[in-house]
């Protein structure tokens, strides 16, 4: 089951799921043009919102989301979830977990720190010190 670990969305699948999903009707919504709906409401509600319409407009203008260019400016992201989505499919909750294991800061560090004799065993050392401490 070495696969889960190695599965990888070629770009040329990724712009093959661009083009797919451009296809598509959807929409979402970001969390800033939330914020930003949320601020109209309460400015109308206390009777601010008129003095600031035009600004108001010209920030909904430049925080509006793009879909293509969302698309690649969270490509990395959104790679990563379509390959943990298609691992969990094809190997189930073992290969999700496995297949995320990739993007896991924790366990690089970890990776790194096992094979680094010198780092290694000063934890080794840490560890054993707090050991004794305790007894």
């Amino acid at each position: 089951m070495h696969l889960q670990k190695e599965f990888h969305l070629s770009d040329a699948e990724y712009a093959e799921f661009v083009k797919w999903i451009s296809a598509k009707d959807y929409d979402y919504e970001t969390k800033s043009e939330k914020i930003l709906d949320d601020f109209k409401t309460t400015a109308e509600k206390e009777k601010y919102f008129s003095a600031a319409a035009a600004e108001f407009e010209v920030l909904k203008k430049k925080i509006s989301h793009d879909k293509n260019a969302d698309l690649q400016k969270f490509k990395d992201e959104i790679t990563e979830l379509l390959e943990n989505e298609i691992v969990s499919r094809y190997y189930y909750q073992s290969g999700q977990i496995e297949a995320s294991f990739k993007n896991d800061l924790e366990i690089k560090k970890a990776t790194e720190a096992l094979k680094n004799k010198d780092v290694y065993s000063s934890i080794m050392k840490s560890s054993m010190a707090s050991v004794r401490e305790k007894h």
